[in-house]
């Protein structure tokens, strides 16, 4: 989950071209040789299609129709290329957990989501988001929310609706950091799929290998800003915030969002401490996810 926080100031922009070409250099390199496109996802691709309604049988072929919905037809496209559902308006959930979610209306607010959604999900190779479901989840869904009830309201938010894991995404934030938001909330997802494969194969993901990455002695759970970039120097931060000492997850997304947030060329990403975790992480992936 993150809460509302600004982004730090410069580098955004720029950062971003140089991490979409890191993190497919890594992935899509992992990929070659694999299998093809991504493949189809949603929440009807079990069923078959649809009888024509009375209405639509008897309708009057002369009949004006109303054009389509430029926003749905950018959601379908997302999920044609990347296997995503994407829902806005009142489609959306209006919980998830103890949080109450508004829908997003706003057809300026969604359209600049949707876009930023689309560079996000464009970093990773195709088929990729396939490769997260099992497990007894069959896909992934954002929703895009025009707000989440909490204090201070968070911006994201990561569950699962059924057999679906949902991601909610505020819509009512600047660009820059709805893609680290999404990243964030995107770590989670991989995070989760991972915990359940490691489960009979722990070599490459578990506890204590990623407790030797933290400093000796370390327990997750205490908020000091000790070993954070906001009072270790850049060589010596073991964490990006606070939050992140929250648990292993938290770390783990908090570092990706960092990542899109400042590029892979940040004095905090190039912390020895944060690149061994990263790498940890993207080694992972690639053992479970991309054989």
């Amino acid at each position: 989950m993150k809460r509302f926080e600004k982004p730090p100031s410069g580098g955004a922009g720029r950062a971003f071209p140089a991490l979409c070409l890191v993190i497919s250099i890594i992935l899509i390199f992992a990929l070659a040789g694999s299998s093809g496109r991504s493949v189809f996802i949603s929440a009807f691709d079990s069923f078959p299609p649809s009888s024509p309604s009375f209405a639509e049988a008897s309708a009057d072929p002369a009949e004006e129709k109303t054009p389509p919905d430029p926003l749905m037809l950018e959601a379908d496209r997302l999920l044609k290329r990347f296997g995503v559902k994407v829902v806005f308006g009142e489609s959306v959930m209006r919980s998830l957990g103890a949080y109450r979610i508004e829908p997003a209306i706003d057809g300026e607010r969604i359209s600049a989501a949707l876009a930023e959604v689309g560079r996000v999900l464009a970093m990773f190779p195709d088929g990729f988001f396939l490769r997260l479901t099992g497990g007894g989840i069959r896909g992934l869904r954002i929703e895009l929310s025009g707000g989440v009830a909490g204090a201070p309201p968070p911006l994201g938010l990561t569950g699962t609706d059924g057999d679906f894991r949902v991601i909610v995404l505020s819509v009512n934030a600047e660009p820059a950091v709805i893609r680290a938001t999404l990243a964030h909330e995107l770590c989670h997802v991989i995070d989760l799929r991972l915990d359940c494969l490691a489960a009979s194969d722990p070599s490459h993901w578990n506890g204590e290998d990623w407790l030797a990455l933290c400093p000796p002695g370390f327990a997750y759970g205490e908020g000091s800003p000790a070993y954070t970039a906001e009072e270790a120097r850049p060589g010596d931060v073991w964490f990006i915030n606070r939050s992140a000492k929250a648990s292993p997850y938290e770390d783990r997304a908090e570092i990706f969002e960092a990542l899109m947030l400042l590029g892979p060329d940040s004095p905090i990403i190039k912390s020895p401490h944060i690149a061994a975790k990263l790498r940890y992480c993207l080694e992972a992936v690639k053992y479970y996810l991309i054989k």
